[in-house]
């Protein structure tokens, strides 16, 4: 069926971008939310983005709502953001809202979505998302398959997905699904060099991001991310999957999010920020790093173990989600704007690395 009105869960950023892009194509939107200060601000960034493209008469296709009942005769409704409710209260009472129509779109990345899944009567309306931010720009996105979830389910969130331009990956549910789980590790292998003392923030970032051309190096984009939730991905990751070493959560990450030093948007975190802009590296790095620059690294070897450790999470992802590796590889390159997928960039970081330099990176890097 043709999906023509979309209900939003949540107001944020990414609940704006999906509410503008979905209101582009036709479609009548309502954003929930039972904050009204949230609500406004949700439709103040509506209101500039369509006032700067010149696109305000879709304005009247987006309408903020604070009550669920609202969103009775959607086709999809997504989660997008946090509410102060009870997730699986929330949906059983948007189950009722929704009768025996439309599909319910629930985000897997941080948290666990089976609290949701077991607690609802109609499983095989739900699915999982994840949207690359930014939605606005960035065509990739995730569907999670969970036991329960039904063909025609997935069907009219593919439809959905590519109404707005998007190439979503279809796969089976896995802990922070693919490109949650491989920003995990890429951020994790970063600061393990760190701890380990190969080298120094600033140099990882700018051996990954000028040897390898990719956006960012990995703490750059936890900066960016949020440390705290960056640790909370993890948290679940690691929990998920029974707690193993790979994934086991790293000390300097817990140790500044207790400081409360989260990144970018706190002007704190692995680098110190001013006006938004890198201005320096945390000072108290050197207090909580034991071997902080202790021993030098050159900058393929550094590239190297930090994506030979992406590439050997890719296959193992890929096995997870039941999805190809191929599938992975594309993925990855949509989500994080790589030039290659992870195992075309641990083979080119490998290639760089001086035979014999390091006896840590002898052998098959992957």
């Amino acid at each position: 069926m043709p999906v023509t009105a979309i209900g939003i869960i949540g107001s944020c950023a990414q609940s704006t971008d999906l509410a503008l892009r979905s209101a582009e194509k036709g479609m009548q939107v309502r954003i929930y939310d039972v904050a009204r200060s949230a609500l406004n601000l949700a439709m103040a960034r509506v209101d500039w983005t369509l006032r700067k493209s010149g696109n305000r008469e879709i304005a009247a296709n987006i309408e903020p709502v604070q009550k669920l009942d609202k969103l009775a005769g959607a086709d999809i409704v997504i989660e997008a953001g946090n509410t102060s409710q009870e997730r699986f209260l929330l949906f059983r009472k948007l189950e009722e809202v929704m009768g025996s129509s439309g599909i319910i779109c629930i985000r897997c990345g941080h948290s666990d979505p089976f609290s949701v899944i077991g607690e609802v009567s109609t499983p095989d309306r739900f699915v999982g998302m994840n949207l690359a931010e930014p939605v606005s720009v960035n065509r990739f996105a995730e569907l999670a398959r969970f036991e329960k979830t039904s063909d025609e389910t997935l069907d009219l969130a593919v439809e959905y997905l590519k109404k707005l331009g998007k190439e979503p990956l279809v796969g089976r549910y896995s802990a922070g699904m693919i490109s949650g789980r491989l920003l995990y590790m890429y951020i994790l292998a970063g600061i393990v060099l760190l701890e380990k003392g190969r080298g120094l923030v600033h140099e990882i970032d700018s051996a990954v991001r000028e040897n390898m051309k990719v956006p960012a190096g990995p703490f750059e984009l936890v900066d960016r991310f949020g440390i705290d939730s960056f640790c909370g991905l993890g948290a679940y990751i690691y929990k998920s999957l029974g707690q193993p070493e790979r994934f086991a959560p790293p000390k300097t990450a817990d140790r500044l999010n207790q400081y409360g030093e989260c990144g970018r948007r706190s002007g704190l975190g692995f680098y110190v920020y001013e006006e938004g802009q890198i201005a320096g590296i945390n000072p108290r790095l050197k207090d909580i790093v034991k071997y902080l620059g202790l021993s030098e690294a050159l900058p393929g070897q550094l590239c190297a173990e930090i994506f030979s450790a992406v590439a050997t999470e890719a296959k193992l992802v890929a096995a997870d989600a039941m999805v190809s590796e191929y599938d992975v590889e594309l993925a990855v390159r949509m989500a994080f704007g790589w030039p290659k997928g992870p195992s075309g960039m641990a083979k080119e970081a490998g290639e760089s690395v001086v035979p014999g330099a390091s006896g840590e990176l002898q052998g098959d890097l992957l």
